[in-house]
């Protein structure tokens, strides 16, 4: 089974549990290749492909946050037949995050990557639109988010920065809503995260639904370096058992 959608989804009749990931801005389903293989035999994966990017590159990217989660929230609801979960990393941890409060049936759990509830802003829109496409496409090399030989080919630069500057709009523009979450919400993040810093994701203890804060080696991107002990971490979590100690 693959969709629009879910374009590289992994059902089996042997799990018992989904896990909807959704990827940092710019980024597609390809973030996730190789973590049904990775995680638990119990957890298939569905990565979430958003309109503009991989195989959707054709289609008009997401400029608002309620679209976006909107959409993903009805394409889901046809395979919310068993227990899920819901990771999202940056950006992807935003949209996870609304859809989460969308869907009709709560998620098992919530996992919150390298993002923070954004306090209010008086000028939303500002950072997205002093930036050149330059300055945007060296400041995600510089975190991590694309290797630079990528960035040396025009043609797909100027593709990823299209999509990357809707993303950006969508998240300058987005406040959360009454939060109405209905499940646990792990927050997971790097140690030497120069974006969202090790110590802010405390913040998230204030969050009544905390369940833990969970930090790894690694930058922004810490999700590669430390991917073992990250998807050891979701499925001890989605599948109920005791936190890895070591």
């Amino acid at each position: 089974m693959t969709t629009r959608w879910f374009p590289s989804a992994t059902p089996t009749t042997t799990a018992r549990l989904s896990l909807f990931c959704f990827a940092h801005a710019g980024g597609g389903a390809s973030a996730f290749r190789g973590w049904r293989r990775l995680l638990e035999p119990a957890i298939d994966v569905f990565a979430v492909q958003l309109p503009g990017r991989e195989s959707r590159l054709d289609e008009v990217p997401h400029t608002r946050m309620d679209q976006a989660a909107d959409e993903v929230a009805a394409a889901m609801q046809p395979y919310l037949g068993r227990p899920f979960a819901l990771f999202g990393h940056s950006m992807g941890a935003a949209i996870a995050f609304e859809v989460a409060m969308r869907l009709t049936c709560a998620p098992v759990h919530l996992f919150v990557s390298s993002w923070l509830l954004p306090k209010p802003a008086p000028h939303p829109g500002r950072f997205v639109n002093q930036v050149t496409d330059t300055e945007l496409l060296q400041a995600v090399s510089r975190y991590g988010g694309l290797p630079d030989g990528l960035l040396r080919d025009a043609e797909f630069a100027q593709e990823f920065v299209r999509v990357l500057r809707a993303d950006m709009t969508l998240l300058d523009a987005y406040r959360p809503a009454v939060v109405q979450l209905r499940c646990p919400v792990t927050v997971l993040g790097g140690a030497d995260d120069p974006v969202v810093r090790a110590a802010e994701l405390e913040r998230w203890r204030g969050f009544e639904r905390v369940a833990a804060v969970r930090v790894f080696p690694g930058g922004h991107f810490y999700l590669r370096d430390s991917q073992s002990a990250l998807l050891d971490t979701i499925s001890r979590q989605m599948l109920g058992l005791p936190a890895d100690l070591q």
